[in-house]
């Protein structure tokens, strides 16, 4: 077999799968670590565009209205779904080099 015995061989593989399981253990935990930050953000997002639309109910029902109430409604509205959006393009971007097929960080 060469230099390397079949043994040699064998726990060469094992260290190298080992390594491997390792890193995509530590990948798969930020990978977690990410959506769960992600997710926060967009409740975050979402509650205080719902709060603003509360408030603006709450205005108009004692005849007050405000359009800059609105406008930020929708435009925290818009932040939500554009983080949402990220978050799926990037973890498809993440997982994959560009055009490499390898796994980077």
């Amino acid at each position: 077999m060469g230099v390397f015995s079949k043994r040699a061989l064998l726990e060469a593989i094992f260290t190298e799968v080992r390594r491997m399981s390792a890193e995509l253990d530590r990948l798969t935990a930020e990978v977690a670590e990410s959506k769960t930050v992600m997710a926060s953000a967009k409740v975050l997002i979402e509650g205080m565009a719902a709060r603003l639309v509360q408030v603006q109910s709450e205005l108009a029902a004692i005849g007050v209205t405000n359009a800059t109430l609105d406008t930020l409604a929708v435009d925290l509205d818009v932040s939500a779904n554009d983080l949402a959006a990220a978050v799926a393009a990037n973890t498809a971007a993440e997982e994959e080099g560009p055009g490499t097929g390898e796994v980077v960080a």
